[in-house]
């Protein structure tokens, strides 16, 4: 076992409040195993499938540092059993899957089989029964037809004249289709012209509800790429401005400088919703992990936030569709502390700017920490130092502009608070580091703020941008 941190604690010291206990269900995943697809609620964690090639499976099959389950990206590509596969081309066709011995798992195949296109001009209807009182299971692993032409069609009983399910057409992979009774039907229609590669899924039986039919694997298909998510929201205490997230994680990918196969974790405010398939860019990267280790490895991040407020904690991974190293992201043990605040007394204490235009210096050198979270900084702006100042906005439509000096790569954010002790929101889109309308280089910082209410107090911090350092700026307001 090894372990990485990033980046480095301010203060051992310090008391915490466990937020989330990495030995704790919901810490290590242990109430069940999970294999669905779509958006689902586990262990308190919302986990974002939708109908993604790879995906967040709960179960055994990636190992465990705590108790028995870990969560894990897989293919959910089971092995069949021998014998176990049908290819769509008698018609009609009944497969009784008890009688067959193919209940744990029967490849379903297009007319095409495995590695041809189907027909022109088909009209073929296939029939999955289970034992009674069990259900009949379909997970597609690839789908291929002719968009708006040629059709897939899944009805949830012995025929064709049973309640249809749903119609799939083109290459979005269709979700798990399940029966509610012991019969699935699925009809296939191509038209007179331009044929696919069809389908490949899995076909199994299994009482309601299905949990996991089989233990998926844990590796990804390579080729195929997958955005996932899982998150949860956790409220820093009062009085808490540091959160410390820990988890144990195997994970290989792809990407050294640039990462192309990863594992993200983020803190984003709550009105941030993952969706499959759609990367999360908002918020702020606590870290981007890959070519780890296929062991259990511990990390470490970091992410400073405002007492009192609640959070968005995101793990995601990604990957394109070609190259990688098995495997995926596993994630497990996953501990979240909160730290007290220190340093709130220093916006309380910071100038009052109300005199437009205003044209200040200042310095970085022996700031005190940050106590927010600029957006434009990695990690929250743990471990920044930052210089405060109060702003009443005259008019509704203000600029702010940082030039350096001895702080050669200033950043500047905008905050507001219903008091000086917080807690602080940053205005949208109000952090820049980086400005570069002037003159091409990227050495001051500027913000153009709209929509102010004249008269309230904002807050602004100057701090250090990517560029590190402390030093000397002038501030302006006008």
């Amino acid at each position: 076992m090894s372990r990485i941190t990033l980046p480095i604690l301010l203060s051992l010291g310090w008391a915490q409040v466990v937020l989330l206990d990495g030995t704790s269900n919901a810490g290590s995943f242990e109430s069940g195993n999970v294999c669905n697809t779509g958006t689902f609620t586990a262990d308190g964690w919302t986990i974002v499938n939708g109908n993604q090639p790879n995906r967040w499976a709960i179960h055994t099959g990636a190992g465990a540092q705590h108790g028995s389950r870990a969560i894990y990206i897989s293919t959910y590509n089971y092995p069949p059993i021998p014998g176990c596969t049908y290819i769509m081309t008698q018609n009609p066709q009944t497969v009784n899957l008890q009688a067959a011995g193919c209940c744990g798992g029967a490849n379903f195949y297009d007319s095409g089989g495995p590695n041809g296109n189907y027909s022109n001009n088909e009209n073929r209807t296939i029939t999955f029964v289970a034992p009674p009182g069990q259900r009949v299971y379909v997970v597609f692993l690839s789908f291929n037809t002719e968009a708006n032409f040629d059709f897939l069609r899944a009805y949830d009983g012995p025929n064709t004249g049973s309640p249809l399910i749903g119609t799939y057409s083109g290459t979005t992979l269709p979700p798990t289709i399940n029966s509610t009774g012991n019969s699935l039907t699925f009809n296939f229609t191509s038209d007179g012209s331009v044929v696919g590669s069809g389908w490949s899924a899995m076909v199994f039986c299994g009482p309601p509800p299905p949990g996991c039919l089989a233990v998926p694997p844990h590796e990804y298909n390579i080729a195929a790429s997958s955005v996932v998510h899982f998150y949860r929201d956790v409220t820093l205490p009062a009085g808490h401005s540091q959160m410390t997230i820990s988890a144990y994680v195997k994970v290989q990918g792809e990407g050294t400088t640039t990462k192309y196969d990863y594992l993200d974790i983020r803190v984003t405010p709550t009105n941030v919703t993952p969706v499959a398939g759609t990367e999360v860019t908002s918020g702020n990267l606590v870290g981007r992990y890959n070519l780890i280790s296929s062991n259990w490895t511990q990390i470490t991040g970091l992410f400073c936030g405002t007492p009192g407020q609640t959070y968005r904690v995101i793990f995601s991974w990604h990957n394109d569709p070609s190259l990688g190293t098995q495997p995926p992201a596993a994630v497990d043990q996953i501990h979240i502390t909160a730290s007290p605040a220190s340093g709130t007394s220093v916006v309380c204490d910071a100038p009052v700017l109300k005199d437009f235009p205003v044209v200040t210096s200042g310095n970085t050198a022996g700031a005190p920490p940050v106590v927010a979270s600029p957006s434009c900084v990695t990690g929250g702006g743990c471990g920044i130092v930052a210089r405060w100042y109060q702003f009443i906005p005259s008019a509704p439509n203000m600029t702010i502009h940082v030039m350096p000096g001895t702080l050669t790569d200033p950043a500047v954010a905008v905050f507001s608070a219903p008091s000086c002790e917080g807690p602080f929101t940053q205005l949208a889109f109000a952090c820049n580091d980086n400005w570069t309308a002037c003159d091409g280089s990227s050495r001051a910082a500027r913000l153009e703020l709209t929509g102010l209410v004249v008269g309230e107090i904002y807050y602004v911090a100057v701090f250090a941008g990517a560029g590190g350092g402390s030093g000397d700026y002038t501030l302006g307001i006008w």
